[in-house]
């Protein structure tokens, strides 16, 4: 039996439908993200548990990383003005609370247990790069308007306690201190909770330092320009040199540090990655295994 053949314009409409269905399943693919791939890793903050959380600003949301599993606990929509669409920060409080920066809805907020968002801020604070838990409240870094804002977990309305240009980062410093880092001027300085500020000669000049963290009695500043990742002693009495804990490779862009127990942890945009570096100076690619 002959089979009939199709006219000319009908295979041209067969192929073009099948060309589509092609096109839309392959770009449904490249949408998609692995359940362990970082999109751009921004921030990373330690939980009590050694439990990590990151802040990825293109996935849009919040990675959570403990034993061997990953997940993505927070999803933000890819619209802009809405919640978690330009997620810049995390941090971790001492009850295990998480809290999270968004530029897109100019908010603080804290998350439940079930993964709900409860605002902060009224939307007062404009590009939040970094947040820390410091005493019983939290303080945040408003890029915008180059401004430390206090800011209390109950809701209540922030409150600026300082102003520096160029404010990038914050630290913990002595009871009622915070030590913030810009990238302009002298790049460290001491900010009470009352307002009164000081500068900090650490000894070093940085090409654009981003981020600060405590670690014991030091404190450790990552220089994403240089690639750097530097130890200072910010003990005015008996002061110590600089020391640098790690130049270039295999970090390309290093974005965000926390403090891991005796270690670091490195979060790097560009390759999409976690380091560990060790107090030895040995630094590795991590797994979701810790």
């Amino acid at each position: 039996m002959l089979k009939k053949s199709l006219p000319l314009k009908e295979w041209d409409g067969i192929m073009t439908a099948m060309i589509l269905a092609t096109i839309v399943v392959v770009l449904a693919g490249n949408s998609a993200v692995a359940a362990d791939e970082f999109v751009y890793p921004i921030d990373i903050a330690v939980g009590p548990e050694g439990q990590l959380f990151i802040a990825d600003l293109k996935l849009p949301g919040l990675w959570h990383i403990q034993n061997d599993s990953t997940s993505v606990v927070l999803r933000g929509e890819k619209k802009y003005g809405t919640p978690l669409n330009a997620i810049r920060c995390v941090t971790v409080d001492q009850t295990g609370t998480v809290f999270v920066g968004d530029s897109a809805t100019r908010e603080i907020y804290r998350c439940d247990e079930q993964w709900q968002l409860d605002p902060l801020t009224n939307g007062t604070i404009g590009i939040p790069l970094d947040v820390i838990a410091a005493g019983e409240d939290l303080f945040a870094v408003d890029a915008e308007n180059q401004t430390i804002w206090r800011v209390f977990k109950d809701g209540s309305d922030p409150q600026s306690i300082g102003k520096i240009d160029g404010i990038r980062s914050l630290a913990e410093g002595a009871e009622g201190q915070l030590i913030c880092l810009t990238t302009r001027g002298k790049p460290i300085r001491s900010l009470s909770f009352s307002g009164e500020m000081k500068e900090i000669d650490c000894g070093i000049e940085f090409e654009f330092p981003i981020q600060i963290v405590k670690k014991q009695e030091k404190y450790i500043v990552l220089d994403t320009y240089a690639v750097k990742i530097w130890e200072l002693d910010l003990n005015l009495q008996n002061s110590q040199a600089p020391r640098e804990l790690l130049s270039g490779n295999p970090l390309k862009k290093p974005v965000s540090l926390a403090v891991f127990g005796n270690d670091l942890l490195v979060v790097d945009a560009e390759l999409k990655s976690i380091f560990r570096l060790s107090q030895s100076g040995e630094i590795q690619k991590i797994t979701n295994s810790f």
